[in-house]
């Protein structure tokens, strides 16, 4: 079940369709609504609300009265029904209510006092939008981007040949092959761990790969996973991959900053971590050859920091590392992004082939990070293309910056191939 509760709007941004809430400890939040819906709402008026574990957003389910929030009124699910006591759940925590006079079923939203714990009243399910309702198992959620409709070909990613031609042969022949794989008796590919400092495009050549190989691309990022609440993040795996494994399409499980949950433990470690840890591993060990259509890819750009059973056969057992791009390689990646961008003819690939010589340490990033600099200057003096003054007034500011990073990582010696 989701986490519901009974709030109070304490403001209203039109503009925004975000309407900012109270709750009874005082706790305020924002909630997103269509410009459709922002125009009922008002100041003071009570909602009950439902928090989804998965979605990681609060959505409105049905609009009260005053009364309830005066009565300190709250709201939970059903979760059993027994001859005096109905157990309901709210906010993750167990509460048992007088069963009174109302009749109750297992699955009810219902709203009850919280200081004499008696049910008020059954929230009619016809009343109730699609947030109060367990997202069906095959329901898309907020871990799944569709990269489908993303307009992403190989030929996006510039630069880096044996780093494609590698990624191609570990996970899209896997993905669009197994049952080649599996006549040649060769051991599925489970995880493929991606390594390099960021910027270096490892979360661009995954959803390419995903892409490509008609696959579900479930994004995670690993702080973003984290709860404070004990178990949570344990539950969203399950869910994340229990998703995944659903039907026949293939599915790429793509964990960013993989040591942020995954770190190298000892005998230090809070319980919690060691409980995260230990989930994803066992979720990783229960792929079998009918899981053989998933592939889990995590990033990370401390590969030493990482608890050495995530190593172990079975799990990730290929690296593929993103290094620091080569002359060639920035060249390539230059003369790709050009192509997003007005340019004057002298831009051409021979000043690029210049430009990517200059540029030695720059990541992909930071060769983005110049283009989008050089265009600012352009508009800021009045030009509708991008002119090599342009490009040499950016590759200033950006060198410098580049230059200030270096240093910076060779103080914490984390500058790998720099």
């Amino acid at each position: 079940m989701h986490n519901a509760q009974i709030v109070k709007v304490v403001d209203v941004f039109r503009e925004k369709n975000l309407i900012i809430v109270k709750d009874m400890d005082g706790i305020v939040s924002g909630i997103t609504v269509s410009e459709e819906e922002i125009s009922s709402y008002q100041e003071l008026d009570v909602l009950a609300v439902v928090y989804h574990l998965l979605l990681k957003k609060p959505e409105i389910i049905i609009k009260g009265d005053v009364s309830w929030w005066l009565s300190r009124a709250t709201v939970g699910w059903v979760e059993c029904v027994c001859d005096e006591l109905v157990i309901v759940k709210t906010n993750e925590n167990l509460f048992c209510l007088n069963k009174s006079d109302v009749d109750v079923n297992v699955g009810d939203l219902v709203r009850y006092n919280s200081v004499d714990n008696d049910i008020l009243q059954v929230i009619p399910k016809d009343q109730l939008t699609d947030a109060d309702k367990e997202l069906p198992s095959d329901e898309k959620n907020e871990y799944l981007v569709d990269v489908q409709k993303l307009d992403l070909t190989f030929e996006d990613f510039g630069g880096y040949p044996a780093i494609v031609k590698r990624a191609r042969e570990l996970i899209e022949t896997q993905l669009r092959r197994r049952e080649k794989l599996r006549e040649i008796g060769a051991k599925p590919v489970k995880g493929v761990l991606f390594t390099g400092l960021p910027g270096t495009g490892k979360t661009h050549l995954a959803r390419i790969i995903a892409k490509e190989s008609g696959a579900n691309f479930y994004h995670i990022d690993g702080p973003s996973i984290v709860s404070k609440y004990f178990g949570d993040s344990e539950k969203t795996l399950r869910e994340i991959f229990a998703h995944a494994q659903q039907g026949e399409k293939p599915s790429i499980i793509f964990f960013d900053e993989i040591d942020s949950i995954a770190a190298n433990r000892d005998e230090n470690t809070h319980e919690s971590s060691n409980s995260l840890v230990d989930q994803f591993l066992t979720l990783m060990d229960g792929f079998n050859k009918e899981h053989d259509n998933i592939v889990v890819i995590a990033t990370t750009n401390r590969e030493a920091a990482l608890d050495p059973a995530l190593r172990r056969p079975g799990r990730f057992d290929w690296t593929i590392e993103f290094a620091i791009p080569t002359s060639e390689d920035r060249r390539s990646i230059l003369i790709l992004q050009a192509k997003r961008y007005k340019c004057v003819d002298e831009i051409s690939p021979e000043f690029l082939k210049e430009v990517a010589k200059e540029t030695k340490n720059w990541l992909p990033v930071d060769l983005g990070a110049l283009w989008d600099e050089a265009a600012l200057i352009a508009v800021g003096e009045g030009r509708n293309k991008i002119h090599v003054e342009d490009m040499v007034i950016a590759f200033e500011q950006i060198d410098s910056r580049v230059r200030k990073l270096i240093q910076l990582l060779g103080k914490h010696g984390s500058v790998g191939g720099w």
